[in-house]
């Protein structure tokens, strides 16, 4: 459970901290939902995917992760890991 919570992090915190850092505003804490979002596209992008490339090597429906990437809905919990694996987090 430690290792899932450590790769959500990753995924939650690896832009919006330095974003946050920049604005003067860096506080621990939670972090909304658009941040997830953002960072799951931004990741999805660095790595040259379209939604539908990233759905097929996760074993989900494009329509899923455009639901992540719009704040709609969140990925299950024990799909984090395999995300990070994915973008490289």
């Amino acid at each position: 459970m430690r290792a899932l919570l450590q790769t959500a992090r990753g995924i939650f915190y690896r832009n919006s901290v330095i974003l946050e850092a920049r604005r003067g505003r860096f506080t621990k804490g939670a972090i909304p939902a658009n941040h997830f979002a953002t960072n799951l596209r931004k990741l999805r992008l660095e790595k040259g995917l379209t939604q539908e490339q990233s759905a097929e090597k996760l074993g989900v429906s494009a329509q899923s992760v455009s639901r992540w990437e719009t704040s709609a809905t969140f990925p299950d919990v024990m799909l984090l890991p395999e995300i990070a694996r994915l973008y490289g987090v």
